[in-house]
């Protein structure tokens, strides 16, 4: 080595190699192992992070979205599609299925005699009518059909449509005498604790005649009218004597106005999801297609269930277009946030209310036979599903494996994990030009990613001893590799 050369000789496949600058080589090889190793470690903490918070990390979706082959390998341990399992779950017959499961479940964990087991049975029979009645429309649906129906009459003006609008109004009109049922059992009831029925006075609607009637007067708002006529019908013999402050009659009277008052309130809220249970107000883009407006549309559950459907579909023809390369920009990126984002706004709405039957059924029965649950064994037992596993494996792996870069601790282990993972994530979602590019993608590739170029470099660390040169593996090496210093 000439002078003033700075430099140190080494081997290679026993030949003599001399590397120039061998400091700053040493001291740049140890700050890149540590700042991927810093980049390994902080991504498992965030993720180690998550796991503590109501989302926590979970590679299911990245794997079902990716276009790669990993996504076949991974098939057997992914959880079904939320968007798919619950289009089935919204079937009839499942819906059915579930909530006699259900009851037949908690039948046999608490050991229910057969009167007991026939009063659950009348529960889950009672809760899977309403979850039907639901499923198909409610009233939401009985009055949008109608609605849709003299709509069209009016529109076309033949007689079959008068006819099937005819048709559809008088089922209107029975959820109209319905509501009027429930109104006098209000004002029984209160009779029962006044001593005076208010009186209630129904508007005439006519049989066979073609009109609106029935829809103004099952809209929701009728309800809070409704209480308000009857609590006014009420005050007027309840309140018209009870003027003294100090008056014993009067504070009876006020006493038994506070129960009617709470008796109505109750009966509102109870009317209100009754009339409208299924029914939702959903923004639809503007028909002309400029994107600067929304619709306002209010659907019933069978069409909320079709228009979610729809929103999957979409979100799935545009998840998998190859646009993005055959254009060579990502101009399908928003598209696919906007197709992702309408479809979870729609599930989480459906999911909510279906849901919604299950807990109601487990919490009265859970109410009717609270002390037989008291003493009943407790079970505890829950099946670890396969993709919690790989969560738990993924993020505790590469913590370990930052962990090891970082501090330079059994270094070519931790590097050739980290090659590893990466190759896994690069098989998930591969630069391939025939695939389409990721939403989130930075960049454009053609074969080589960023996860191939940090790959490369951890083969690279992998191959040399950089955690002897600053790291653990020098203290361990000292440790365990020392030799026996000779005897004098």
């Amino acid at each position: 080595m000439a002078n003033g050369d700075s430099g140190a000789d080494g081997t290679c496949c026993g030949n003599k190699v001399w590397i120039p600058c061998a400091g700053v080589f040493i001291v740049l090889f140890v700050l890149m192992r540590m700042t991927i190793g810093w980049h390994f470690l902080f991504e498992g903490i965030s993720k180690i992070y998550s796991t503590y918070s109501p989302k926590p990390f979970s590679s299911a979706g990245y794997f079902r979205e990716s276009p790669g082959p990993m996504k076949k390998w991974m098939a057997g341990i992914l959880p079904p599609d939320q968007d798919n399992e619950l289009l089935k779950a919204l079937d009839p017959v499942v819906i059915q299925e579930s909530l006699r499961k259900t009851g037949e479940d908690f039948v046999n964990r608490l050991q229910l005699n057969e009167q007991e087991k026939a009063s659950v049975l009348d529960a889950v029979e009672k809760q899977l009518k309403e979850a039907l009645f639901w499923r198909e429309g409610g009233n939401p649906g009985i009055r949008l059909s109608f609605e849709g129906a003299i709509n069209a009459w009016e529109r076309a003006g033949t007689e079959d449509l008068k006819k099937t609008a005819l048709e559809k109004r008088e089922k209107v009109i029975g959820v109209l005498r319905e509501f009027q049922d429930r109104q006098k059992d209000l004002a029984k009831q209160i009779g029962a604790i006044a001593g005076n029925q208010p009186e209630i006075n129904f508007p005439a609607v006519a049989q066979g005649k073609l009109d609106r009637a029935p829809l103004d007067l099952t809209e929701a708002s009728q309800v809070a009218s409704a209480r308000s006529a009857i609590l006014a019908s009420a005050s007027k013999s309840m309140l018209s004597s009870a003027m003294g402050k100090n008056d014993p009659v009067a504070l009876e009277q006020w006493k038994k106005w506070d129960k009617v008052v709470a008796l109505a309130d109750k009966w509102a809220d109870g009317t209100q999801n009754w009339l409208t249970m299924g029914e939702e107000t959903v923004e639809e883009p503007s028909p002309d297609g400029k994107g600067n407006g929304t619709l306002k549309k209010v659907m019933a559950t069978p069409e909320r269930v079709e228009r979610f459907r729809e929103l999957v579909a979409k979100k799935d023809e545009i998840n998998s277009s190859d646009r993005n390369w055959l254009f060579r920009k990502d101009v399908e990126k928003s598209a696919v946030a906007s197709a992702k984002a309408g479809a979870a706004s729609a599930r989480a709405g459906l999911k909510s209310e279906l849901d919604k039957f299950q807990t109601d059924l487990v919490a009265g029965l859970e109410k009717q036979f609270e002390k037989k649950i008291a003493t009943a064994p407790v079970q505890t037992v829950r099946q670890i599903k396969p993709i919690e596993i790989m969560d738990f494996m993924t993020i505790w792996g590469i913590t370990a494996i930052g962990a090891g870069l970082f501090s330079g601790t059994l270094t070519r282990a931790a590097a050739l994990g980290g090659a590893a993972f990466l190759a896994m994530t690069y098989l998930a979602v591969p630069a391939f030009p025939w695939l389409p590019a990721p939403a989130q993608n930075e960049g454009n590739y053609v074969f080589v990613n960023k996860n191939v170029v940090e790959m490369m470099a951890l083969l690279v660390i992998a191959a040399t001893p950089s955690g002897r040169w600053f790291g653990g593996d020098a203290f361990l090496s000292w440790l365990f590799c020392r030799k026996a210093t000779p005897e004098s």
